[in-house]
């Protein structure tokens, strides 16, 4: 643009950096905008933009722009950075701010493995990049791998990244040295598919589609697979980074949704940060796609996005302060709407998994303006909610292999000290074979929804003579991730009678201390018989042995025969059911054949049998019971009609990754098969 003469040069749009204006430049100056010392002060502005971002461009990994996420993935790795002016910054030193955050995401300790998932454009591969190149030039004599489907696909999307992370004068020219080794060309990567910096530090690109046991041997601090690295791989790599107490970083995009090793690091995962999904309206109303980019309205990001910037993302620095963002999701009680009254879906952003060190950090387009998210918007708007969950939040839901698809742990989890407190509640037992412990449930019915209040084993109390028995099953990577999980230390046996049993019984529903003293005491009762012989086998040609069977003296009374355990209890049970096959499996007794039902009765506790019906008819009432209409406002009408306390970690565990696939041997079969019986007898009915 030329006024009067004088040339006015025009900004480039930049997605960072927003140009000068002008019109603020007169008014600062006091002037008009024709004024030529305006206009010479004007695209000295101009000029000093373009440099700092040709600086940006030469020099990335000094001079680039980070958004703050990629900090919160630095806290959990706890990765030795230590930036400049990071105390004048946040006002802590870089390893008290990173304890701090990691602590206000749940996390006592540095992860060991990190999954970054995100869609495409979020900026995890130049995260990943840069901290390799950074790591490399921190740590002397350091290795490091990083991993890729294929060799072109690792030229492509990993290798060109890395280099261009180097400082730039190891990009001049090939430099092969005594020490140093580094060699690239854009349509073949690195020579020898890796290098050497002059500190003595090495990174070498590896490929899944290499054996598994080329990958043997080698002690590294710092592991990049990225996309679809396979479980057996990913348990490989862990050990090679053992030794040095070494990071695995594993950046994915969910572009087919559930995969094996996402399950293996997902599942039984809590999540210990939400954020709004501005892009999943649940009140019926449109995405507010302005507030998804950070904008307070849609004027603002109309006005922001003629000059390239396309997006504001969220600032992370003080979530150390603010702690995780804490969703209500008790019964009717919505989730927390915006000041507009607006109500969005809550997407997971930081999740810590069931495997101690492992967690999960969510990066959005949003978080990156540099790939234009609007667009990445456009592309995805009407594809489905599914879809916009992996293509914008990279959340993979799990697939429909599930049993019970409908599950959401936002939703349908409720703090255990916000459950009902009136209401009848139903017990549910399942005695699982070969020594296992019997697996317990008991079930609120409350204005016509249905609440999972306790589970027996479960991972949080002190159960006498045992301690806490750990989680009932934990994740596994056979068959491709399609499994039940493999048993964890909670099936471990311990041994027990019907004696124990009923005094934990009494311990979790609060009997009566007459009660709990009637159970240890006690000596059940049996019927007499009259003296007799018994004939015994012996080997051999010996004649039969004759045995002289002592008379039974003991007899019930009648008091004893009409007790009822439980009545006066602080937990009131009024029904119990027990698996079907179990309960009713016979077993012969002094010529008299006996149950697991009977003995139960016995002891003055009745269970009456649990449905013994097909599986899937148990499935369809559970999802029944966990689904609401998404695309409306959760209301009183409009809201599952069946929660889980969140003490009842195996019973969650089991809702998430229950598929049925290995039918009466599933690790999760038994936790799913109490919440099926009381679906199928209607219990929310109850109250």
């Amino acid at each position: 643009m030329n006024t009067g003469g004088v040339e006015i040069l025009q900004p480039r749009p930049h997605p960072i950096i927003p140009p000068p204006r002008l019109d603020l430049v007169a008014a600062a100056m006091g002037r008009t905008t024709s004024d030529p010392e305006v206009i010479e002060k004007f695209n000295d502005l101009v000029r000093r933009r373009a440099e700092v971002i040709v600086q940006e461009n030469q020099e990335p990994l000094r001079y680039g722009w980070e958004p703050e996420i990629w900090r919160i993935a630095d806290a959990l790795l706890g990765l030795p950075l230590n930036p400049p002016g990071w105390k004048e910054l946040t006002g802590l030193t870089w390893d008290d701010w990173c304890e701090r955050t990691r602590l206000a995401l749940g996390f006592t300790r540095p992860l060991d493995l990190l999954l970054v998932s995100g869609a495409n454009r979020a900026s995890k591969t130049w995260w990943a990049a840069k901290r390799t190149v950074q790591l490399l030039l921190l740590i002397p004599e350091m290795s490091a791998w990083c991993f890729h489907d294929s060799e072109q696909r690792s030229r492509r999307e990993q290798q060109r990244y890395v280099y261009q992370m180097l400082p730039a004068v190891y990009r001049k020219k090939d430099i092969h040295a005594k020490r140093t080794y580094i060699g690239y060309k854009e349509h073949t990567g690195f020579s020898l598919n890796s290098f050497t910096l002059p500190n003595g530090s090495n990174c070498e690109f590896r490929f899944y589609a290499q054996k598994l046991d080329s990958h043997e041997g080698g002690n590294l601090w710092w592991i990049w697979p990225d996309e679809l690295i396979g479980p057996e791989l990913l348990e490989t790599l862990l050990s090679r980074v053992a030794t040095l107490d070494g990071r695995l970083a594993v950046t994915f995009t969910p572009i087919q949704g559930w995969s094996a090793t996402v399950q293996l690091i997902m599942q039984s995962a809590i999540t210990t940060r939400w954020e709004r999904g501005y892009l999943l309206p649940t009140d019926g109303g449109e995405p507010d796609v302005a507030r998804a980019l950070g904008f307070p309205d849609k004027k603002t990001m109309d006005i922001a996005h003629e000059d390239g910037l396309w997006s504001i993302p969220p600032g992370c620095l003080d979530w150390w302060t603010a702690g995780p963002l804490k969703v209500p999701n008790v019964g009717d009680v919505p989730k927390p709407p915006e000041t507009d009254g607006r109500q969005f879906e809550f997407m997971p952003r930081v999740m810590k998994c069931a495997r101690d060190g492992w967690g999960v950090l969510f990066f959005h387009p949003m978080d990156n303006p540099y790939g234009n998210p609007i667009a990445l918007w456009r592309r995805w708007k009407d594809a489905g909610r599914e879809k916009i969950e992996r293509r914008m939040y990279g959340f993979p839901r799990r697939g429909f292999s599930a049993q019970f698809p409908q599950f959401d742990e936002s939703v349908h989890v409720v703090p255990h000290s916000a459950l009902p407190k009136v209401g009848p509640v139903v017990m549910m037992m399942d005695p699982t074979p070969g020594g296992r412990p019997f697996v317990m449930g008991w079930f609120r019915a409350c204005g016509g929804k249905l609440y999972m209040i306790a589970e027996w084993p479960n991972q949080h109390d002190l159960v006498p003579g045992l301690g806490v028995m750990g989680p009932w099953a934990v994740p596994s990577g056979s068959n491709n991730g399609k499994n039940d999980g493999a048993p964890g230390p909670g099936q471990e046996s311990i041994g027990w009678g019907l004696r124990q049993y009923l005094l934990e019984i009494g311990r979790i529903e609060g009997w009566t201390e007459e009660d709990i003293e009637h159970v240890k005491t006690w000596t059940p009762p049996v019927e007499p018989y009259e003296e007799s012989d018994e004939e015994i086998e012996t080997d051999g040609d010996c004649p039969r042995e004759i045995r002289r069977l002592p008379p039974i003296v003991r007899v019930a009374t009648p008091e004893e025969m009409t007790i009822v355990l439980g009545q006066r209890a602080a937990l009131r049970v009024v029904e119990r059911r027990m698996d079907c096959r179990a309960a009713s499996a016979p077993r012969i007794e002094r010529d008299r054949p006996r149950t697991l039902q009977t003995d139960f009765q016995e002891w003055g506790i009745e269970f009456d049998l649990a449905p013994g019906g097909e599986i899937e008819d148990g499935v369809a009432r559970v999802n029944d019971l966990l689904s609401w209409d998404r695309e409306k406002p959760m209301s009183a009408i409009n809201s599952p009609r069946l929660y889980f306390s969140d003490r009842c970690q195996n019973a969650i565990y089991a809702m998430k990754n229950w598929m049925n696939a290995q039918g009466q041997k599933g690790a999760c079969k038994d936790f799913a098969d109490l919440v099926r019986w009381a679906a199928e007898l209607e219990c929310e009915k109850l109250g």
